[in-house]
């Protein structure tokens, strides 16, 4: 029952998109609908049909919802507080996956009353033409005198002036006006006692059915019909419903003309007079196509037929502008940033304190949703603190990771899936005098529509951060050079403690790892090994070991290679981890150890 209130919700949404449509596709045809061809006028309310059929919209600010922000607001998922909605939930921790139960309120109460109200409401509506069209093809499918197969050279004839390849026509006792009828398995059905009439009568009735078809204006009509009992709580629709069937037979009445001649004009409103005359409407009409309905109807074509179908240019042109408009303005919905919810949000994200104990100092200052994109966008203030800014001058780059989760949503799949982002911060100016240690940056979270009572409130967690230092320290190193000391910088050096060479399956040799503060880092380094006559030797591969503030390295040679006598080892770059990393991790290479220094 919840997704059936959201359905509703979302069905409101649209009707109030498109009740501002029909109103205009009703004033255009008042003050030029009869400078306007048919085919035009029924575009129109095609446009209305698609808008009905779209589910959601693309935020634009073109959207006539910015024009009234406040109307709309109500049906943007997550644009309520979402502290209202939270006033009736319990969490159960005892329970494994911490379900959410929620008290009904007075207004959950209602919108359970009007869902089943609204589902009655489309039984009702669709129940009458289903029933009533199954039953007429029943009917003539039983019927044997409905077939029949006379006037051969008129339907030829009405078909290739149309443009219809095939169609089966049948007099039928159930019709007292001639129709269309099927969506599958089209055919015409006059009534019965058209069996005598005149051929150059019935050639403009066929011609007018078949050009129904050809517009394929059935098969609008149905699912016209079928939007329609989904909406049926728009009295809009049902008067653009009726409309847009009048259309469709403007449209067929201008089409027959031109394919018969202008002078055709005065015989074809005759026509239409004689049928009406002693025709009522059926009740199988509403699944038909027919060239006759209501008296009004029929009079309004009358008149447009009396005006010899004249259309105005300039007012066709201006009609199509409209058209083109309305995709902007009808089909895209309020593009804004939702600050309603904004307090309760910004409520879940503060759940970590700042970081100062690593270098860097973190606070959230501003948290909004970006509806065109479906982000969660946060703003963070930082600064280095001196700790770190004194590490060292060649600082290249600071990168931050952060993860967005929603742990206590009652839905598994959202409570489970967690969004990350990673910012690289300006760190230009580090190396100055007058260094650059603070400033502001965003981390954005897709996150699609956020529902509050679906997610619950939001945890924004820092996973860490990694300082990249630039270095290009290089040094040749054999078994005489143990206790060598390479000074990466003034931070950080290594001493070569272990080393075997000589021999002609590879070498192995192990670092010491001094360095000025408590961090965990990453080397970037480059190795290549050399024969006594310093030519390169190629490698197989290697391992090696690593503990608290040691790191080694095993490295094996081709075969048939001479003995490797030392290695050129270059430290490239090292990268301080800061943070817990409980989340991100980095995979281990060859050329790339993790170690930690733990201050003494």
């Amino acid at each position: 029952m919840e997704f059936m209130k959201d359905v509703l919700v979302n069905l409101v949404h649209i009707s109030l998109l498109t009740g501002p449509m029909i109103v205009i596709i009703l004033l255009i045809h008042w003050l030029a609908g009869r400078r306007l061809s048919g085919r035009l006028t029924y575009g129109l309310w095609l446009l209305v049909l698609l808008r009905m059929l779209l589910p959601i919209g693309i935020a634009s600010p073109f959207s006539i919802e910015n024009a009234a922000p406040e109307v709309f607001e109500v049906f943007h998922k997550g644009e309520e507080i979402a502290s209202k909605l939270a006033d009736n939930e319990v969490i159960t921790y005892g329970s494994l996956n911490k379900e959410i139960y929620n008290y009904p309120t007075n207004f959950d109460r209602w919108m359970s009353v009007l869902a089943y109200i609204w589902l009655f409401g489309i039984f009702a509506v669709m129940f009458f033409p289903i029933i009533s069209y199954i039953t007429l093809k029943k009917a003539i499918e039983e019927d044997e005198s409905a077939i029949h197969v006379s006037h051969g050279d008129i339907a030829y004839e009405a078909r290739k002036l149309a443009g219809v390849e095939q169609m089966e026509i049948k007099y039928s006792y159930y019709l007292d006006a001639p129709a269309l009828i099927g969506v599958f398995r089209p055919m015409i059905i006059l009534p019965a006692n058209m069996k005598e009439l005149e051929e150059d009568k019935l050639l403009k009735i066929l011609l007018h059915e078949m050009i129904h078809y050809r517009r394929q204006h059935l098969t609008f009509q149905w699912i016209f019909w079928i939007v329609k009992a989904v909406y049926w709580f728009n009295p809009l629709l049902w008067i653009g419903h009726e409309w847009m069937k009048l259309d469709g037979e403007f449209a067929c009445d201008e089409e027959v003309i031109r394919l018969l001649g202008h002078e055709e004009i005065a015989e074809y409103g005759h026509v239409l007079l004689d049928l009406s005359e002693g025709s009522e409407k059926s009740p199988y009409a509403i699944n038909a196509a027919g060239l006759i309905n209501r008296d009004s109807e029929l009079k309004r074509r009358i008149i447009r037929l009396g005006r010899g179908l004249r259309t105005s240019k300039i007012l066709s042109i201006l009609t199509l502008i409209v058209m083109i408009v309305m995709v902007p303005v009808f089909f895209t919905v309020e593009a804004k940033e939702y600050e309603s919810f904004e307090a309760y949000i910004k409520d879940g994200l503060l759940d970590f304190a700042p970081v100062v104990d690593d270098g860097i100092s973190l606070d959230p200052t501003g948290v909004f949703f970006d509806s065109s994109t479906g982000d969660l966008i946060l703003e963070l203030h930082y600064e280095v603190g001196q700790e770190l800014l004194m590490l060292s001058d060649r600082i290249s780059e600071i990168t931050l990771y952060f993860e967005l989760g929603f742990p206590k949503s009652f839905n598994p799949d959202i409570r489970t899936l967690s969004r990350e982002d990673r910012v690289t911060l300006d760190v230009s100016n580090l190396g100055n005098l007058d260094p650059k240690t603070q400033g502001s940056f965003e981390v954005a979270f897709q996150i699609g529509g956020y529902d509050p009572k679906a997610f619950g409130k939001p945890v924004l967690t820092y996973e860490g951060g990694e300082v990249t230092v630039i270095s290009d320290q290089m040094v040749l190193i054999d078994e005489a050079s143990i206790g060598q000391v390479i000074e990466v910088d003034k931070n950080l050096s290594i001493e070569l403690v272990d080393a075997e060479f000589g021999s002609e399956s590879g070498c192995s040799f192990g670092f010491q790892v001094d360095m000025v503060g408590d961090y965990d880092i990453h080397v970037n380094d480059h190795i290549q090994l050399e024969d006594s006559q310093g030519n390169l030797i190629d490698t197989m591969g290697y391992g090696g070991e690593e503990s608290e503030n040691y790191f080694a390295y095993d490295v094996d040679s081709k075969l048939d290679q001479a003995p490797v006598e030392r290695v050129c080892y270059t430290i490239e770059s090292y990268i301080i981890k800061l943070g817990n990393w409980v989340h991100f991790s980095r995979e281990e290479s060859g050329t790339s150890w993790e170690f930690s220094i733990e201050r003494e």
